[in-house]
Formats: C-alpha cells, structure tokens, sequence
C-alpha cells in the first residue's frame, strides 16, 4: 500500500519528470525517481554554492568597506 501510494505522488506532484505515462504500473519506476532526485540534489548544491560564495563575497567587501570607513574617520579626526 505505502508503495502505491509513492507512486501516486509521484505520478501526480513530480516536476521534474520528463514522462507523462502513469508511474502506477511503470517498469522504470525506480529508475526515475533515482535519476530526478539526483538531478534535483546537483541543482541544490549548486545554489549552495552559489550562495556560500556570494555570501563571503560580501563579508569581505563589508570588511573592506569598514576598514575604509574607519581610515576615513582617523582622517577627517585628524584634520580636526
């Protein structure tokens, strides 16, 4: 029972699924969902990268961007 219910959520709330024939008596059930998830994991590790490093980009910037402040802010004290 608990594998035809699989399939049937599945068949009905896959997205990444390339076929259209009903997955409830399909031979390449398994096949499929191992092939999609596998997709579905490398698309997510990609965004993960993609976010890591656009997030150390910005910590560094931001370590930058204050260092500069700081050295403009000793600048103008001392103008003073």
């Amino acid at each position: 029972m608990k594998n035809f219910l699989d399939r049937l959520k599945w068949w009905l709330f896959q997205k990444n699924k390339d076929c259209k024939k009903c997955c409830l008596r399909c031979k390449y059930y398994k096949t499929c969902v191992i092939d999609v998830t596998a997709e579905e994991v490398e698309i997510v590790l990609s965004e993960f990268d993609k976010a890591y490093k656009e997030f150390h980009l910005t910590v560094k910037e931001r370590k930058k961007a204050l260092a500069r402040a700081i050295a403009r802010g000793l600048a103008k004290a001392l103008e003073k």
